[in-house]
């Protein structure tokens, strides 16, 4: 399919998820290590908190737990990160999007760091997914004019389709998968309405050898810009290349 370039493309984030085989070596010293290594693009490190807490019979609360989350690395103006955890690297951008080759520079530097620190044996998992958020310049527009999606038809004895949550998985004959999300969200203004397509395609089950890993990413960014295109009409793309609402 051919590739298109849009004005104001709607990717509010784009991501990059490696994880690697349970039998690869890590510790505790890895993330800094790591950051060490990137320090001059990722300057700022956070690090999240995790809690958790059952609900016990008769409505009390067990005892919330608390304990240490992924670490990110940000750049200086948050644009870009990366996430650390046991066996896992993911690196995000937001918008404003800088593009694939950009992007795609970002991956390969912070996996190439984490490979020299970590030395993981294999990648059990890939995905690359890109969560965007459509804008109609209309009130209660119909995301059927937008989205080519089949869950959007309904009879016409029903008013239609307002508001809406979807969720669906697409297997390839190869194993690859699409996790497709469709849904209205908050629109900037009432004038608009606003849409989610958030399209992650994943490759799992794997035991990829390190050196093929670019690859099957690149692979999979074709594979979901082809869905991406395949899914939005010529009315969507009007908006991808008209000013921002």
């Amino acid at each position: 399919m051919p590739r298109r370039i849009y004005r104001h493309p709607p990717i509010e984030e784009a991501l990059c998820e490696i994880r690697f085989s349970e039998d690869s070596p890590w510790d505790l010293t890895i993330p800094g290590r790591v950051h060490g290594a990137v320090r001059g693009d990722y300057p700022a490190v956070e690090q999240q908190l995790l809690e958790t807490g059952l609900l016990l019979p008769g409505g009390q609360q067990a005892p919330v737990r608390r304990g240490l989350g992924p670490i990110r690395l940000k750049t200086t103006d948050g644009k870009a990160l990366l996430s650390l955890a046991p066996n896992l690297l993911s690196v995000h951008v937001l918008r404003e999007y800088p593009g694939w080759e950009v992007f795609r520079q970002r991956v390969e530097g912070a996996l190439d760091a984490y490979l020299r620190v970590a030395q993981p044996r294999a990648v059990s998992r890939i995905g690359v997914r890109y969560v965007n958020r459509i804008v109609a310049r209309s009130a209660n527009a119909d995301p059927a004019v937008y989205f080519r999606l089949a869950h959007l038809a309904v009879p016409g004895t029903l008013p239609g389709t307002t508001t809406f949550l979807h969720r669906d998985e697409l297997a390839y004959p190869d194993g690859a998968k699409l996790l497709l999300t469709t849904a209205t969200v908050e629109s900037p203004s009432p004038e608009s309405t606003a849409f989610l397509l958030d399209l992650d395609m994943v490759a799992e089950g794997l035991a990829l050898p390190v050196p093929e890993v670019l690859a099957r990413v690149d692979e999979l960014r074709t594979r979901e810009r082809d869905a991406f295109e395949s899914l939005v009409t010529d009315s969507a793309r009007e908006e991808f290349d008209a000013e921002p609402v």
